[in-house]
């Protein structure tokens, strides 16, 4: 599904969190606004571009929490708005993750894996 992030910036994402204050932005074709959540499953060919310019499109248009899911390395990278608008690495690991701004979302890895 596709996420309009800004005027500027729209992009697919592998899996979406909106909460319910933003639920009204969600719509059979789209999203209307910065979810969130955004988790990203990487792979050879899309590593870099989620890791770069779609992580710095998220954390500019004030998505608050992405994850970057490598499933080659079986490791799983949390990053979460800091008080300066700028992302913060919270966890990068391999066994569990548990979202700061979807409280009920937690995923542990060790059954992905």
């Amino acid at each position: 599904m596709d996420v309009i992030l800004s005027k500027f910036d729209v992009v697919r994402t592998d899996v979406v969190g909106v909460l319910d204050e933003k639920s009204s932005s969600v719509t059979e074709r789209n999203i209307q606004r910065p979810p969130t959540l955004v988790d990203e499953i990487v792979s050879a060919s899309t590593s870099s571009r989620d890791r770069k310019s779609k992580q710095s499109c998220h954390e500019s248009t004030g998505v608050q929490e992405y994850w970057v899911i490598d499933p080659v390395a079986t490791q799983a990278e949390q990053f979460a708005l800091a008080g300066d608008e700028r992302y913060q690495l919270l966890i990068s690991g391999h066994e569990q993750i548990s979202s700061r701004a979807c409280h009920s979302v937690k995923v542990d890895l060790t059954n992905v894996w």
